[in-house]
């Protein structure tokens, strides 16, 4: 198979997690490939992570007994639901309700100007890489997705479902989702 189809079934396999139409996807991929475009910028590390799709990120206070260690590999623009979809890979021993609930209120607040967002929690850094290069289809990767986070800001609707173990049911935590005020 060669790796221009290795990118679109890859492509599709997220297109197909979102719930969105995968020829708008495909349609959007093929056209950045028709135009080079330079290389990102490597941008400080203080930047938020959706600039720099492949940046690492960490989390932790003083508060935190430690740092919650997770990395964006890819943002993806909005879709036609106007959702926002991130591709994230996290430390296995990370996936427990304390840092679960930890990570989602970390991700909602980098990317706060995002009124829709669905992240994809794998528990593999090389299978998120080689997923958002389009080198390994969607049924690899989702054997590697532990988790999900959801949030609608519109619908006041934002939880994130995780599993503690590879191929053990998924847990779901609701989480408060206050309205903004009205003007």
């Amino acid at each position: 198979m060669t790796s221009g189809k290795i990118m679109q079934s890859g492509l599709l396999a997220l297109a197909l997690l979102s719930g969105v139409l995968a020829a708008s996807l495909l349609f959007a991929r093929t056209e950045q490939a028709k135009s080079p475009s330079p290389p990102l910028p490597t941008l400080p590390q203080s930047s938020p992570a959706l600039h720099a799709p492949t940046e690492t990120v960490q989390s932790g206070t003083a508060d935190d007994d430690g740092a919650l260690d997770y990395r964006v590999w890819r943002v993806f623009p909005e879709d036609r639901r106007g959702f926002t979809l991130v591709v994230v890979s996290v430390n296995p021993k990370h996936f427990n309700r304390a840092d679960m609930t930890a990570l989602a209120a970390r991700l909602k607040r980098e990317f706060a100007e995002k009124a829709k967002l669905k992240v994809g929690l794998v528990d593999d850094d090389d299978t998120a890489r080689l997923f958002v290069e389009g080198r390994v289809n969607y049924p690899t990767y989702e054997r590697a997705e532990r988790g999900r986070y959801y949030l609608d800001r519109n619908a006041c609707r934002e939880h994130i479902q995780f599993s503690e173990q590879r191929g053990r049911p998924r847990k779901t935590i609701r989480l408060d989702c206050p309205r903004p005020p009205r003007r």
